[in-house]
Formats: C-alpha cells, structure tokens, sequence
C-alpha cells in the first residue's frame, strides 16, 4: 500500500532524470518487482509500475470531512477579505509563482484575488519577503494553508488557481470539485488518465496560457465544468472506498 507522502516521493523522482533520483527509481523497481499487489490512489502511479507488479489496484483517497456549509456570514471578517468583487483563489504552496499573481492582479484589476501558500520565514529570499508585503491593493495573501481555511476562502470564491495542492493532500483538489468551483490546474503528469483536459478542469502550462484560459472563463466563453467535477469524485465517500478495499483485499 503507497501512501500519500510515498507517492509524493515517487513523483519527484521519477519527474527528474538526476543521478539521485535514477538511483531511487531502480530501488522503487527492485521493491515493487518482490510484491504480489500494490495499492495506489492514481492511475498515474498504475502506469509507472505496471511492468513491475501484475496486480496493481487504483483506490482513490476518501472525500475530506470538513464543514461544507455554504454560511459566509463570518468568512469575511475572519480573513478581512472584500464583499463585493468577485474572487480568485490561488494556491501556490511554496511561493514559486508569485510573479504570476502580480501579472494576474494587474491583468484584472476589477477582481479581488486570494494568494495561499506556506513557507517559513526564515526560507524566504529578500525578493520573496518583498513581494509577499508589497502585494497589490487587490491581493488578499493568506500567510498558511489548510483544509478548513481552504474550505472557508472556496465558499467566498468562483474560481481556483491550482498550482501545486498536491504537495499537501489531494482533498484540495476534491474540495474544489465538492464546492463546485472553476478549477484551473497547472499542468502535471499526476493527473493523466484521471482528469481529462476541458472536461474536469482547465490546464495551462505557463503564465501566457493561463491569462488565456481565465479570460475565456471570466467571459464565459467556455463550459462551466463544475457538474463534470463533481460527478467524477461524488462516489469517493468513505464508505465507497472501504468497500473497495475490502474487495480488493479478499
């Protein structure tokens, strides 16, 4: 059974060809060539050790339990985020985009974004620590992240900037599926054979195609894919996932 911290891990490294990861590549190999079934939550991972295991099972991960309700009475003053504009959520764990948020910002300076992320202080550079407190007047920056914030900032939002949730858990994805937001996804081999392009999110591959991509839903000249979402992780409940293990157990 891989678990979500080890898949994080075999994507790294099997998204690099340097001499470390080559080396922990050939290990996942010679580990997974020794077993009689592996358990993994992605058809991604499937794919990566078919040749290795000749039973190879996909079991997504359950749906998150958290508050869902659609109050957003206190949700405004709790993260002293603006009523009235409309609002873009922007994930960006470890700050790698931010150059992307002031060209976003800018761009449409008529919505109100919200920037999340989390890095400790002390592994911020000069420039980051600069750009992090001279946001723009239109940028609410949330300095952390979890599943209940994330929840909170969804209900208030109409569409989802997701560059790397994964990092954290794949219950921010799902989240934004429950909640029924527009998801933009920056590209990642993790999701192929998963999410299909134009039919469960948006992708883009840099800044160019992004500003494309949300223009066109901004403008709605695109389909909303909100209902594909949630029809493709609506039978990920707890008690739908333990059945599957448990068939695939016997």
């Amino acid at each position: 059974f891989i678990t979500h911290i080890e898949e994080n891990k075999i994507l790294h490294h099997f998204t690099s060809n340097n001499k470390r990861s080559r080396i922990i590549k050939n290990r996942y190999h010679s580990i997974f060539k020794k077993c009689y079934k592996l358990i993994v939550s992605l058809p991604y991972y499937k794919n990566l050790f078919e040749q290795d295991c000749r039973l190879i099972d996909v079991i997504p991960n359950c749906l998150p339990v958290v508050n869902i309700s659609r109050n957003t009475k206190d949700i405004y003053d709790k993260y002293q985020i603006r009523k009235r504009r409309k609002k873009i959520i922007i994930i960006d764990i470890h700050y790698q985009y931010l150059s992307y948020v002031y060209d976003l910002s800018n761009h449409y300076s008529k919505f109100d974004f919200i920037y999340v992320g989390y890095k400790s202080n002390y592994l911020l550079t000069k420039k980051e620590k600069k750009m992090l407190t001279d946001m723009p007047s239109n940028v609410t920056y949330i300095p952390y992240i979890d599943l209940n914030i994330f929840s909170d900032l969804c209900k208030v939002s109409y569409v989802v900037i997701d560059f790397d949730s994964y990092i954290l858990d794949r219950n921010y994805l799902y989240m934004t599926f429950i909640l029924k937001k527009q998801l933009l996804l920056y590209q990642n081999v993790l999701y192929e054979d998963f999410l299909v392009p134009s039919k469960h999110a948006y992708f883009f591959k840099d800044n160019e195609e992004l500003v494309l991509r949300l223009d066109k839903i901004i403008h709605t000249r695109v389909m909303n894919l909100t209902e594909n979402g949630y029809d493709l992780i609506k039978g990920f409940t707890m008690f739908d996932v333990i059945n599957k293990y448990r068939e695939t157990l016997q």
